[in-house]
């Protein structure tokens, strides 16, 4: 129940829905030998429906309106996507040398730069990648050596056919963000974000940077609640 306050309580818009989703997920390997492996994975993604409380105040024709440019109001409808991967996986060389090409789509990045009107293409990178390669070596991805803004938010555990080896967030966060900070430009910000529940950081870590923990600030209000869903921490380098 969302009041609508001037002054005193006025009104009481009740917003009341209920939303459920099926993802599935289908992943196919053939390995005609040991040294080769074709793959194929497609997947169904979701982003759940919801309300836009901070509307909660405006007049009805004032919502209409904003229904009516941008497509959502009150009421925020859900988002599907199917993302799928083909690709082939080679060893040779006597195991010395490892190859994987894969073709991929995954258009979500770009449809919400093109939501929020960021449609210039050549102002941005979407890249897909091995995480641990990518901070490691950069320049082969064609990254600035300095960021004044990096938003590090990778998933809790991750297996990804790009990786070379498995992500756990809890384990690896201390390796990556050393590694992501040393592309961070003197006075940028990192912001660190994770949905790990019983995540701790790294005391290394605050060691060797200024840590903020933003975390409170950072909850939409419908999940105060329960803050343990998430943490985020704003991170800068020291200085001498």
């Amino acid at each position: 129940m969302i009041p609508t306050v001037f002054g005193k309580i006025t009104n009481w818009r009740w917003l009341e829905d209920s939303f459920s989703s099926f993802t599935p997920r289908l992943i196919i390997d053939y390995k005609p030998n040991d040294d080769t492996t074709w793959y194929f994975n497609a997947a169904l993604g979701n982003k759940a429906a919801g309300f836009n409380t901070d509307m909660a105040d405006m007049a009805d024709s004032a919502i209409a309106a904003f229904e009516a440019e941008f497509g959502a109001g009150l009421s925020v409808p859900e988002e599907e996507l199917i993302n799928y991967e083909l690709g082939w996986k080679g060893i040779f060389a006597g195991g010395q040398h490892r190859l994987n090409v894969a073709a991929y789509y995954l258009d979500w990045a770009r449809e919400n730069f093109r939501l929020n009107r960021l449609d210039d293409e050549s102002r941005y990178q979407f890249l897909r990648a091995d995480i641990v390669e990518l901070l490691a070596n950069p320049e082969r991805f064609s990254l600035k050596s300095a960021y004044d803004l990096i938003f590090f938010d990778p998933p809790s555990f991750s297996n990804s056919s790009k990786m070379q080896q498995t992500l756990d967030i809890q384990r690896d966060h201390g390796f990556l963000l050393k590694q992501a900070m040393g592309m961070l430009a003197k006075n940028g910000l990192l912001l660190f974000s994770t949905n790990r529940r019983g995540f701790k950081l790294d005391a290394e870590i605050e060691r060797a940077f200024h840590i903020r923990d933003i975390s409170a600030a950072t909850i939409p209000e419908d999940f105060k609640r329960n803050p343990k869903i998430h943490r985020c921490w704003e991170i800068r380098l020291r200085h001498a």
